[in-house]
């Protein structure tokens, strides 16, 4: 339960870390095809997000 819950917070973080950088990057360049590949980037990037999450708490 104890992991779980340092899962929840620490994908909960990097999340929110990669979310601001990708609107960040999407409000500096506003192109309709940067913002069909980032949506789709972003989605695999937040993929990765909780897989480095989980990483870092069972590593431990």
């Amino acid at each position: 339960m104890k992991d779980r819950f340092k899962l929840c917070f620490v994908g909960t973080i990097l999340s929110i870390l990669y979310l601001s950088i990708f609107l960040f990057y999407l409000i500096k360049e506003p192109y309709i095809i940067f913002e069909i590949a980032t949506t789709i980037l972003c989605c695999f990037g937040m993929h990765f997000v909780w897989k480095l999450a989980y990483w870092l708490v069972k590593g431990q």
